[in-house]
């Protein structure tokens, strides 16, 4: 089974998991920083649709590399996350309400989009669950 430790290419950098699942859908690249025949090399998502068998697990390394999102590739089914507990997913989520609080983007985000704070979350953060989303929203006062 092929393994990947990928890290965004090109001096690209994110904060939040989301922004790394939106370029690696969007076929941008990423470096390979471990893989025994591939380490040093660029790949995107069509790479590892064309050359890895079903159950290829990939690490994406972000945010400087101190923060780790797993998610495994499977042909017929598309992707399958590994979920974070619900401790990092919830400092994730805080974090991410309280930079667009911090940057006033929120209320305007919301009214002009339509969505509510919990809407909002769950977009961003897909593979978090009810609760983690609930928690955070609670913790940021909102």
């Amino acid at each position: 089974m092929t393994e990947f430790i990928i890290s965004p290419a090109y001096g690209r950098d994110y904060r939040y998991t989301p922004e790394v699942l939106r370029d690696f859908e969007e076929q941008k690249d990423f470096v390979i920083l471990k893989c025994s025949e591939r380490t040093g090399r660029y790949l995107n998502m069509q790479d590892v649709e064309k050359f890895c068998e079903d159950g290829a697990k990939i690490e994406a390394r972000f945010c400087r590399l101190t923060k780790a999102f797993f998610f495994t590739f499977h042909p017929e089914k598309g992707w399958s996350f590994k979920g974070k507990s619900e401790k990092v997913m919830e400092r994730e989520i805080l974090e991410f309400l309280e930079g667009m609080k911090k940057e006033e983007l929120l209320n305007e985000y919301c009214h002009k989009v339509g969505f509510s704070i919990r809407d909002l979350v769950a977009d961003n953060f897909p593979e978090a669950s009810f609760g983690d989303i609930q928690r955070a929203i609670e913790r940021a006062g909102f």
